[in-house]
C-alpha cells in the first residue's frame, strides 16, 4: 500500500491508503496515446510553446513537465500528445476523459480532487503576493497572508487559489491571462493578485519579461509553504486509476534514483526544488 496525500488548504492534509500497482497491462497496454491539455498562456519552464529564430511561437513544446512525462512514459512505450488551450476549456474537457485524459502542472484543490486522480506531486513552487507601485508607492509589506486577505485580491479564471485561502468562486478571477491581471492592478480595480515566482520569472526564457514593468512589484507570501503540484488524471477516462499508479511509481523511482532532481536542476541550474 501507498500513502496519497492532498493538501486541499494551507493548514490541512488528506491522506488515503491507496492500492499500489506495479502491472498496467490490461489497462493500460503499451501503444496507448494519451492527450494531454495545459493552459495557452504557457505555464514557463515546466511547459511551454518553442520559440523560433524570430521569436515567434512554434507548434513544437518542451519544458520540465514534458521532460518528466518522457522519463516515465517512454519506458512503458505510451506516447502522449500536449495540446495548449484555455485553461477553464482544458479543465472543463479533461474531467470528462474523452479528448483529454490527463492535465500537467496543477495544484490540488477539494474540486480537482473530486474530478481527478490526483498522482503524488513532482515540484514545489513559491508563492509571491504582486500589487502595483502605483497603489502602494511605498511598498506593500505584510507579515501574515491574513493581512493580504484584507486588501482586495484578484485572480486568473480557472486557476486554483484554494490554497491562498479562497476556494472556488469565492475570488474576482475576472481577468483571462497574467497581462489583464497585472493590468488591473495598475488600475487600481484590484490590491493584490498571488502567482508563483518561478513561473513569473520563466516567462523570461519564452521573450515576456514581467519584472521589467517598473511599477510591478511582489513579495513571498509569510509563512506559506512551497505549493506541491501534480498530474490530474480524469475519473472518467476507465484507465485513469492504472495511469495514476504509473506516474507515482514512475515519479517515486525518478526521485530515488535522482533523476527528478537532476531533471529540475537542467531546467533551474543554479537552485533545489523548494520543498
Amino acid at each position: 500500500m501507498d500513502t496519497q496525500c492532498i493538501r486541499p488548504s494551507p493548514h490541512s492534509w488528506w491522506c488515503l491508503l491507496v492500492a499500489s500497482s506495479v502491472a498496467y497491462g490490461g489497462e493500460l497496454s503499451a501503444g496507448t496515446t494519451l492527450k494531454i491539455c495545459d493552459d495557452s498562456q504557457e505555464w514557463p519552464p515546466f511547459t511551454y510553446a518553442v520559440r523560433d529564430a524570430n521569436g515567434e511561437r512554434t507548434q513544437q513544446l518542451a519544458g520540465y513537465s514534458i521532460d518528466v512525462l518522457h522519463a516515465i512514459l517512454d519506458k512503458a512505450k505510451i506516447r502522449f500528445e500536449v495540446k495548449l488551450l484555455p485553461w477553464s476549456r482544458c479543465l472543463a474537457e479533461a474531467k470528462l476523459g474523452r479528448n483529454y485524459q490527463l492535465l500537467q502542472n496543477v495544484s490540488n484543490s477539494t474540486e480537482r480532487a473530486r474530478d481527478y486522480w490526483v498522482t503524488r506531486p513532482y515540484y514545489w513552487l513559491t508563492s509571491h503576493y504582486f500589487y502595483s507601485l502605483r497603489r502602494f508607492p511605498e511598498g506593500l509589506k505584510v507579515d501574515t497572508l491574513e493581512q493580504i486577505r484584507q486588501f482586495k485580491v484578484c485572480g486568473i479564471r480557472g486557476y486554483n487559489y484554494e490554497h491562498y485561502g479562497y476556494p472556488a468562486g469565492t475570488m474576482d478571477q475576472d481577468a483571462g491571462n497574467f497581462q489583464t491581471v497585472i493590468k488591473r492592478l495598475h488600475l487600481r480595480s484590484c490590491d493584490v493578485f498571488f502567482e508563483k515566482i518561478e513561473v513569473m520569472e520563466g516567462f523570461k526564457a519564452v521573450g515576456i519579461d514581467y519584472f521589467s514593468d517598473p511599477e510591478l512589484a511582489s513579495a513571498p507570501v509569510p509563512g506559506m509553504e512551497p505549493t506541491p503540484f501534480h498530474f490530474l488524471i480524469s475519473r472518467g477516462y476507465p484507465q485513469g486509476k492504472a495511469l495514476m499508479n504509473l506516474l507515482d511509481d514512475g515519479i517515486q523511482n525518478l526521485e530515488k534514483s535522482g533523476r527528478l532532481q537532476r531533471l529540475w536542476r537542467a531546467t533551474f541550474p543554479n537552485s533545489s526544488q523548494p520543498r
